[in-house]
């Protein structure tokens, strides 16, 4: 072989040997700058990341249901329990003229005209001279000497009248009353009058 065909094939060799090496670059030194790691390949998908689930606010929280009213219980309501024995119900003061009367369940208790027998428990004519009783209501004249009469006093007595004449309304005289409803009453005779006498009286819750 002659000295120029050597330097030929000499060439040829060293010449495949640089595309050879060019060749095996990018696999030494980590091959093309997309595959590095980090950057996405063009053309390549990237996956959906999951969204994070917004955590519930206060203001967008359910408030707690409220408890629906209960039914307010049926039935007749509860009865008021009548006062004792001996309670005072009504104490007035007031001059009983002819003609006038009241009513011992009278509230308040207050004369009215047009007193007859058939109109009130208790009545004053002065026609008749009489205090007088209607509707099954009783009287009982305390003896003279007595001053002090209570509940108690007016409970014990019996000797009951329907009518009392005017000479036994003097002054400082106590008379017992009873009504047909259980009341127990006192009438006091403040100042004697034979046209209208005035008078005290205290009601009580007797026993029906």
């Amino acid at each position: 072989m002659s000295e120029g065909s050597k330097i030929a094939v000499l060439l040829a060799v060293l010449g495949g040997l640089f595309t050879f090496g060019a060749a095996f670059v990018p696999v030494i030194w980590g091959g093309d700058d997309s595959q590095q790691e980090g950057k996405p390949v063009a053309g390549a998908s990237t996956p959906e990341q999951p969204r994070p689930t917004p955590s519930s606010s206060p203001s967008g929280s359910t408030a707690p249901s409220q408890p629906a009213d209960e039914p307010e219980p049926s039935g007749p309501s509860p009865t008021k329990k009548a006062p004792q024995p001996g309670t005072v119900l009504r104490t007035e003061t007031f001059a009983l003229a002819s003609g006038y009367g009241f009513n011992l369940e009278d509230k308040p208790l207050r004369p009215t005209p047009g007193a007859t027998s058939q109109n009130y428990d208790i009545w004053h004519s002065d026609a008749q001279e009489v205090f007088g009783t209607s509707h099954g209501a009783t009287f009982v004249l305390m003896p003279e000497e007595t001053r002090r009469v209570t509940y108690e006093t007016c409970s014990q007595q019996s000797a009951y009248e329907i009518w009392l004449d005017m000479w036994d309304m003097a002054t400082g005289r106590s008379i017992c009353m009873y009504g047909t409803n259980g009341v127990v009453g006192l009438m006091e005779v403040v100042r004697s009058d034979d046209k209208a006498p005035e008078i005290k009286v205290t009601l009580w819750q007797g026993t029906a």
